[in-house]
């Protein structure tokens, strides 16, 4: 059964206009801006709630991106509470290597070794793991691309995020969107930060 109000906000989010530019302007229940493992945590865990995503990304997948490629205990547990096996799916889809423990290696290359778990075996699953950046990248954008209700719009930069009375207004590279809601997973230079901050973008 779906409640009024929430079929009220399926509705707003199916209409589609054009603005005084001739751009075309997309509204959303909740606007994502950013792709990355974050952006895509946000919406695979709201993907089942009913409600209208759109997900802005200024770049095209698959990508390249300089990381560590280290996946901590911790992010394997956020993996582990996304709905639909997604935890699962990583680890019997997705290339990488075990993590265990860290290595240091002093200039005169004497090294020690700090284990994760000061007890246990090499069978007992790993507490972390090292994976190419772009294969996780695109394993959980992958994913986003299994629902209906989540719309990704790739090669869209986020340029200017403006608070009206009742929504979100989004300029982008090359359209605009109106949202219910916006979450800001757009990075260390986020675009959506710096107007929730007051600060000039």
């Amino acid at each position: 059964m779906v409640s009024a109000k929430l079929q009220k906000i399926r509705d707003y989010s199916t209409k589609f206009a054009t603005n005084s530019f001739g751009m075309a302007q997309y509204e959303f229940d909740l606007l994502i801006a950013g792709a990355g493992p974050a952006g895509c945590t946000l919406a695979l865990n709201l993907a089942d709630k009913g409600i209208r995503i759109g997900i802005l990304e200024k770049d095209v997948f698959p990508r390249n991106k300089v990381c560590g490629d280290a996946l901590s205990g911790k992010v394997l547990n956020v993996m582990k509470r996304i709905p639909g096996g997604i935890y699962d799916d990583f680890l019997a889809n997705v290339d990488k290597i075990p993590s265990r423990g860290i290595r240091f290696i002093a200039p005169n290359h004497h090294a020690i070794d700090i284990p994760f778990f000061l007890s246990g075996t090499n069978d007992q699953p790993a507490p972390g793991y090292v994976c190419k950046r772009n294969d996780f990248d695109n394993f959980m954008f992958g994913n986003l691309q299994k629902f209906q209700n989540i719309q990704i719009f790739e090669g869209e930069s986020v340029i200017e995020v403006v608070s009206r009375e009742d929504y979100i207004l989004v300029k982008t590279t090359h359209h605009e969107f109106r949202g219910k809601v916006i979450a800001g997973a757009d990075g260390v230079h986020s675009k959506v930060r710096k107007h929730l901050q007051g600060e000039q973008t």
